[in-house]
């Protein structure tokens, strides 16, 4: 009798084990299985066949893992965190017929178990892909190989592509295994390799890779691996690409690819993961608990942006563990850079700020997603600046609205976008613009322009909008005049 497993769809099981019966009346010959198997049988599985092209609908009723309690089970249901580099995929796949995201996380978070199922889901089921993971060292890498192994093995049979051959601890590739067979009908030609970031070089060359994985990135040991081995043979045009973390300081590969995606200059998409979204991360209220005035503005503004409220439990959890690092480290840094709310406090810094680091991390969480964001450029149509369909056109007399219009909520707000606006200009309301200009240099330093709405009364000042990038000073002192206009 097949392990009653737990799955999206119970009822599977069932049809799991009447179908396991085929297997046994067929002497465990998986041929024979299937020439014996019934017209209904062929029907179901076809369409079982067909609904698991679908990630989720795999992961969630036949991708299996064993529980640190023991217990065979899927990925059902996915955790809320998971949920949202689920969204992320899934946005990256329509709009660009590609994935490549980079995914800054706490510790303990599934997400390396997650993301591995999703590239075994890839690797079966499609053809000629070869799927590349590169973990930290050589434990993680072993632990992970075996995982996706094992889950192979979970699946039933007529779900199995053939295995021409397999490499204990790293390698599988499935292919027709009988060779005069394999002349006719090769098989699925797709392959799955684990590796770790120790090894010098040369895990990618002769390969063209269609999916990769690179888990706890801001442990490898050097650049080179990504930048001269696997980023090169990334060509594919439907290249499927994760790279996880949790953060390592601020220097390195993990770092700099994550300011870069944040920037919109290396063509992933950042995903930032904050604790808060783990449910496991709480502790039971006994008593009464009341929220700091930190904790209560930063819960409402995590509401406001995310329609999620922060459960006085997480801020209980918070509080214990941050606790336990002062007394053992004497600062709370640590436990930030671990169990980060904000991307801010995940990468610390180990020098000597300007600011003390609490004040700049009680500002960051404040920073709101901009409400539209885009270019601005005067109406003379003989000197526009920008060629882009998010743009608005300002001049003496008039303002033209974006010719998109106001971004959904869920934007992925990218650098490219130079100019973000957090409020429309009011009547009434009294503005002022500063800016710092550079050389315009693509390498060089910056040009930013800032505008605040001035308070009123007691009232602090706002920050409405930013512009920030790089332009020639000619260039740039008309943004500001048209920023000026607008304002």
């Amino acid at each position: 009798m097949v392990e009653r497993i737990p799955r999206r769809k119970i009822e599977l099981n069932d049809a799991i084990e009447a179908l396991n019966q085929v297997l046994v009346g067929a002497d465990n010959d998986i041929h024979k299985a299937w020439a014996s198997l019934s017209g209904d049988e062929l029907k179901f599985i076809d369409g079982e066949l067909t609904a698991c092209l679908d990630l989720r609908y795999f992961l969630e009723n036949y991708y299996c893992i064993r529980t640190e309690n023991g217990v065979v089970k899927t990925l059902y249901p996915f955790w809320d965190h998971q949920e949202l580099l689920y969204e992320a995929i899934k946005v990256e796949w329509d709009e660009n017929g590609q994935c490549l995201i980079i995914v800054l996380k706490p510790r303990q978070a599934g997400i390396t178990v997650w993301t591995s199922a999703s590239m075994f889901h890839r690797t079966i089921f499609t053809p000629n892909a070869y799927t590349l993971t590169v973990a930290q060292n050589s434990e993680t890498s072993t632990h992970i190989f075996k995982m996706m192994f094992n889950a192979f093995n979970w699946l039933p049979w007529y779900l199995r592509p053939e295995v021409l051959f397999k490499q204990e601890g790293n390698y599988i590739e499935f292919q027709t295994a009988d060779e005069m067979q394999r002349m006719t009908s090769p098989g699925l030609g797709s392959a799955i390799q684990v590796d770790n970031a120790q090894k010098m070089t040369g895990v990618a060359i002769g390969r063209t890779i269609r999916n990769f994985h690179g888990s706890e990135i801001s442990r490898w040991p050097n650049a080179d691996m990504f930048t001269a081995d696997i980023e090169p043979s990334m060509n594919a045009e439907d290249e499927y690409g994760i790279m996880e973390s949790t953060a390592f300081g601020r220097e390195g590969l993990y770092y700099d690819h994550w300011r870069g995606s944040v920037d919109g200059d290396t063509g992933w998409r950042a995903v930032f993961i904050p604790v808060y979204r783990v449910r496991k991360y709480s502790l039971p209220i006994k008593g009464v608990f009341i929220p700091t005035s930190e904790e209560k503005t930063f819960t409402e503004h995590v509401k406001k942006q995310e329609h999620f409220d922060i459960p006085n439990s997480f801020w209980a959890w918070r509080r214990r563990r941050v606790r336990a690092c002062m007394r053992t480290t004497g600062a709370p840094w640590t436990h930030y850079e671990s169990y980060p709310i904000t991307p801010d406090e995940a990468f610390q810094s180990s020098g000597i700020c300007a600011f003390d680091r609490t004040s700049l991390m009680k500002q960051r969480m404040n920073a709101c997603k901009p409400l539209w964001a885009g270019e601005i450029t005067l109406t003379d149509p003989r000197t526009g600046l920008f060629n882009t369909d998010q743009v608005l056109e300002v001049g003496d007399d008039r303002v033209l609205p974006p010719r998109k219009g106001a971004l959904k909520e869920d934007k992925m707000f990218l650098r490219k976008d130079r100019l973000w606006v957090w409020e429309w200009p009011e009547a009434g309301s009294t503005y002022y613009l500063s800016a710092d200009s550079a050389l315009g240099v693509p390498d060089g330093d910056y040009s930013v322009a800032e505008v605040f709405r001035l308070g009123r009364g007691r009232e602090p000042d706002t920050q409405v909008a930013e512009w920030w990038g790089h332009c020639p000073p000619h260039e740039f002192a008309r943004i500001l005049a048209a920023l000026g206009y607008w304002y």
